[in-house]
């Protein structure tokens, strides 16, 4: 009874999974449309294959058992057929083993391909490149122990005789998955923090969006909880892949909080094009975009639009390091920053601080005439001042 218990969460865990994907496409096709699609998007449609295999997998090893769960006394009783039927299960098990990790990985490579959509400048851009290098080196060992810790491979599913312990209970791929799992998290975690740091809002927005671009550290918790716990606890298929199931859950549900943000926002109902700076958002305010087309160490940022989305569109100031080219256009796929003020009186001042010791200092302020549906007042004003290199 209690096994069945676990197929029920493992199922209602999946559901609750793929409905939480599902929606992230659906946000991100209503906000940037199919053109505006990233790598974080592709990956995630990774993760959903393999979170599909991993229950799969999980449900069949359930009925058919497998090598870590025999002993001497059963292995004295059992047919031929329960034997095969063991040996099955064993195969079916190490290919979850091979699935668990890339969807682990599937999850750090999604966050990462998001983190560099928020990046700017060129101490964040180095970041995120050697994070991707350490991440998926750290993947390459994870497959080294897989293969390896076991040799020759066809160990993994024996059964009869008695296959060695690391074969059966496979005690070295716990380590080999949940150490580079925890180092690399820590790792994607230091991203966020000096890219707050950059963004001049209230305090309690910061920790807000720090929150939620920190909850990686959740996904560090329930790896060390399952790592703890199954090899503390009799060995068994079903606390294994349990923990597992849980484990994974926890990363698509954290990976994907920032994506659905807009969900809580009035302008994703609003008919018509997704537009954050809709007034019947619902915090009133006016806005103004500022797009590039950008030098090469502009490439695949999007801060403005993104932070906005997470922060609610209140203003706030960027302090880039990254050189301002001088074709600074107006509409990019590749760079966005997205400046919006609240309706005030009061002019803004936004500086770029650039590497060979040039400043572009630009302040905006538009006058602005409808009324707020929210609180009924009148816009305020923006002035626009350009300091030419």
């Amino acid at each position: 009874m209690a096994l069945d218990a676990i197929l029920k969460e493992v199922w209602a865990l999946y559901a609750i999974a793929t409905f939480i994907i599902l929606a992230r496409y659906a946000v991100r096709l209503r906000t940037v449309g199919i053109k505006g699609l990233y790598w974080d998007d592709l990956l995630c449609f990774g993760v959903l294959i393999f979170n599909t295999s991993d229950a799969v997998l999980v449900h069949i090893v359930h009925y058919t058992g497998e090598s870590s769960e025999v002993n001497a006394k059963w292995l004295e009783t059992a047919t031929q057929a329960d034997i095969d039927r063991v040996t099955y299960g064993s195969k079916l098990e190490y290919a979850a083993w091979c699935s668990y990790p890339a969807l682990i990985w599937c999850m750090k490579f999604t966050m990462l391909f998001f983190y560099k959509r928020l990046t700017l400048g060129s101490f964040h851009n180095r970041l995120i490149r050697y994070l991707f290098w350490f991440t998926g080196v750290c993947y390459i060992i994870v497959w080294f122990v897989l293969i390896f810790g076991c040799f020759p491979t066809q160990m993994n599913w024996q059964v009869t005789p008695q296959p060695p312990w690391k074969c059966a209970f496979r005690p070295q791929n716990f380590l080999a998955v949940a150490i580079p799992n925890i180092l690399t998290d820590a790792a994607i975690l230091m991203v966020p923090i000096p890219m707050l740091w950059q963004l001049k809002m209230p305090l309690k927005k910061k920790i807000t969006i720090g929150a939620v671009l920190s909850s990686g550290l959740f996904v560090i918790a329930a790896a060390i909880i399952r790592v703890v716990l199954s090899l503390d606890a009799a060995p068994s298929a079903a606390n294994i892949n349990g923990w597992g199931v849980r484990e994974t859950f926890i990363g698509i549900f954290t990976i994907n909080i920032p994506i659905l943000r807009p969900v809580f926002s009035r302008a994703f109902w609003l008919p018509g094009p997704y537009d954050p700076n809709a007034p019947g958002r619902g915090s009133g305010y006016a806005g103004h975009n500022l797009h590039s087309t950008p030098n090469k160490s502009f490439k695949g940022t999007k801060l403005g639009s993104e932070i906005d989305k997470l922060a609610g569109a209140n203003e706030y100031e960027l302090h880039s390091r990254t050189p301002v080219s001088d074709n600074f256009d107006l509409e990019s796929n590749a760079s966005t920053e997205k400046m919006v003020h609240t309706r005030s009186n009061r002019s803004q001042d936004y500086r770029y601080d650039v590497e060979d010791g040039v400043r572009v200092e630009t302040s905006y302020a538009i006058r602005t005439t409808h009324r707020d549906e929210e609180t009924g007042s009148m816009g305020g004003t923006w002035n626009h001042i350009g300091l030419p290199k």
